[in-house]
């Protein structure tokens, strides 16, 4: 005798898995997110507010880790620079330039390595305002080469979303 190991009660069968697919997708985007650590363990992004060099030192960084900025908007911004740039203040060419006008930024981690984040404001980073962080692997401590690019990464999540779906649909169905 045949026993019956799941049932579904969903009589609107195109909703139930509009319905799972909002779950599945809600679960699966959450589930890797942490709260961006505050830069300087306060979060403010001021000259002589904190000792950046030293909390950097002192703070483990993995990949899927971030880091959130808080200063005054439009009074500072935040730079993600190349070692040369951080040992000597340049602020003219940035790998990436955070937007200066919500007061507000997050820096994730996507690969390990180091990276370097200067004030735009060149006095500012004279004073200091400047950090590096090494971003370890979360199994491996060495460090490795970024990615090419993020699509390949993106690709992989789209098809996990693709494929759990499916699952999800070939349950209700049967």
């Amino acid at each position: 005798m045949a026993h019956t190991i799941l049932t579904s009660n969903c009589q609107n069968k195109p909703i139930c898995l509009l319905g799972l697919l909002v779950l599945t997708l809600s679960v699966m985007q959450t589930s890797d997110a942490t709260d961006p650590i505050p830069v300087g363990k306060t979060g403010i992004w001021s000259p002589n507010s904190t000792n950046y060099i030293q909390w950097a030192e002192e703070t483990t960084f993995t990949i899927g880790d971030s880091i959130a900025f808080h200063f005054t908007a439009g009074k500072d911004s935040v730079l993600q620079v190349q070692q040369g740039d951080y040992t000597n203040c340049i602020t003219g060419s940035p790998i990436y330039a955070f937007p200066n006008d919500t007061g507000y930024n997050v820096a994730m981690f996507n690969y390990s390595g180091t990276c370097y984040f200067i004030s735009g404001i060149k006095d500012h980073c004279l004073k200091n305002q400047k950090f590096r962080v090494l971003v370890r692997a979360n199994t491996n401590e060495n460090p490795s080469p970024p990615p090419p690019n993020g699509a390949s990464a993106i690709f992989l999540s789209f098809i996990g979303y693709l494929g759990a779906f499916a699952a999800s649909s070939l349950l209700l169905a049967f």
